[in-house]
C-alpha cells in the first residue's frame, strides 16, 4: 500500500522485469499471500492497461497464467472479477491479443477453470460483442472453437450466452 501510495507502479515493475524472471515472481507471491488482496491494490492505485503491456513485453501470458492455475486454481475467477470491475475488458484484451496467441491462453484457461463461470463473468461486466470483435481481428476463429469444444459443452457455453445477451439484443 505504501509503496503505491508513494511511486509508480509501472517504475516498479519495469526494474522488476529487467532484473528478475518474472516467472519465478508469481510463484513466491502465491505462496505467500493471496493474490485478490494484491491485486485490489494495484487496480486501485495503478493503470491496469499500462500493466499487462510491459508484463507482456518482457515476459510469457502463458507461464504466468499457469502458476496461477496452478497455486490458486478458483481463483482465476476472483481474479477476473477483480479485472472486469476496475478495468475495460477490452483494452486488456488487446494488449494480450497483441502479445500472445489467444489459443495458447484459451488452452491453458480451459485446462484449469470452467469456461461457464467465466463467461458468466465476463458477460455481466461488458458487451460480448466488443469482445469479438477484437478477438476476430487478431485471431482465426476456425482454429479456436476447436479448443473450446475439446475442453466444455457448447450447448451449456451457449444457454448462458444467450441468457445474458438476450436482453441486449432485442434493443
Amino acid at each position: 500500500m505504501l509503496i503505491l501510495e508513494y511511486t509508480d507502479l509501472r517504475d516498479i515493475l519495469m526494474l522488476v522485469l529487467e532484473y528478475a524472471d518474472l516467472r519465478d515472481i508469481p510463484m513466491l507471491v502465491l505462496e505467500y499471500t493471496d493474490l485478490r488482496d494484491i491485486l485490489m491494490l494495484v487496480l486501485e492505485y495503478a493503470d491496469l492497461r499500462d500493466i499487462p503491456m510491459l508484463v507482456l513485453e518482457y515476459t510469457d501470458l502463458r507461464d504466468i497464467l499457469m502458476l496461477i492455475s496452478e497455486y490458486r486454481p478458483t481463483d482465476l475467477k476472483d481474479v477476473l472479477m477483480l479485472i472486469l470491475e476496475y478495468t475495460d475488458l477490452r483494452d486488456v484484451l488487446m494488449l494480450i491479443l497483441e502479445y500472445t496467441g489467444l489459443r495458447d491462453i484459451l488452452m491453458l484457461i480451459l485446462e484449469y477453470t470452467d469456461l461457464r463461470d467465466i463467461l458468466m463473468l465476463i458477460l455481466e461486466y461488458t458487451d460480448l460483442r466488443d469482445i469479438l470483435m477484437l478477438i476476430l481481428e487478431y485471431t482465426d476463429l476456425r482454429a479456436d472453437p476447436m479448443l473450446i469444444l475439446e475442453y466444455t459443452d457448447l450447448r451449456v457455453v451457449g444457454v448462458t450466452i444467450y441468457d445474458k445477451t438476450a436482453c441486449k439484443l432485442t434493443r
